[in-house]
């Protein structure tokens, strides 16, 4: 009988093991994730910074942005950004690229930020090698500049509210080109920090500037499956101060009451297809876009 007791005692004992290895494991396995989710794992392209567009986060972004690439901030020369706002008007998105000398080579750089509200944003950026363009060159404008200008021509200003906003700028060159205050359009001028309302501006032979930013309010509609669809009709230019000496004429609007005055672009609920493909064919839904 001493040979199956003790056999019986060998199996239970390793079967004890067995279980309690397993308990030890199901117990340990959600730790790494748990720790993950607390603790996010280091992501190198991360940025905490607030969303909204003010002078601190332009600061962040640019500091960031420096840091990264190890530029001489003195040789960055402009090419053109983008900024999206979201309808509460903190930055969505941030597209940017500038010429730099950055451990003494020449390069072009693309940045890209996209703010996640629910952890950091993301800051990615990539460069090559490149010969400097002529604007890079010639009196160049500093990424810097612009960025500390953006929370001086904030959609609020200018009554714009519970919108998707783009905004632009980049280099031009105008050549016998003519601005007008009118329906759709909305001239200004920044000044000293201040938008002054303008009625036009001339420019014929200039050189390659960054001189005014453009704002575009859109309608925008979020289709199942489809993204997202915007509509854009009127938009607002802003010509900086600093930068629109190149102008050949420039006349101020008279306006007493200092108040913001837009021209309205009419506009009435528009009528969008979306479409999508699978295996079993194409199937289509309208969607209005007031």
């Amino acid at each position: 009988m001493t040979g199956p007791y003790k056999t019986a005692s060998v199996i239970l004992a390793a079967t004890l093991v067995i279980i309690a290895g397993m308990f030890v494991f199901i117990v340990l396995l959600p730790l790494p994730l748990l720790y993950s989710g607390f603790f996010p794992l280091h992501d190198p392209d991360a940025i905490c910074l607030y969303p909204q567009p003010d002078e601190l986060t332009m600061n962040t972004i640019w500091d960031t942005i420096v840091g990264r690439t190890g530029i001489d901030p003195s040789s960055a020369a402009i090419e053109n950004m983008q900024i999206r706002l979201s309808r509460d008007q903190t930055i969505e998105n941030l597209a940017l690229s500038f010429y730099a000398k950055s451990h003494g080579e020449n390069r072009r750089f693309s940045v890209y930020l996209r703010y996640d509200p629910d952890r950091c944003g993301t800051l990615s950026i990539h460069s090559y090698p490149a010969e400097l363009p002529d604007f890079a060159l010639e009196d160049p404008v500093s990424p810097e500049e612009l960025l500390h200008e953006l929370p001086q021509i904030a959609p609020g200003i200018f009554g714009i509210a519970n919108q998707t906003v783009l905004i632009t700028t980049g280099v031009t060159r105008e050549t016998n080109v003519t601005f007008y205050s009118m329906p759709c359009t909305n001239l200004f001028l920044l000044k000293n920090g201040t938008v002054l309302p303008l009625d036009q501006a001339v420019f014929h032979d200039t050189q390659y500037q960054a001189n005014r930013w453009t704002i575009i309010p859109q309608r925008c509609t979020d289709i199942p499956d489809s993204g997202r669809n915007c509509i854009s009709e009127n938009s607002i230019i802003v010509f900086s101060d600093a930068r629109i000496k190149s102008a050949d004429f420039v006349r101020n609007i008279p306006d007493d009451s200092g108040n913001i005055t837009l021209y309205e672009c009419p506009h009435s609920p528009v009528q969008v297809q979306s479409c999508r493909t699978t295996f079993w064919g194409t199937s289509c839904t309208n969607w209005t876009v007031y």
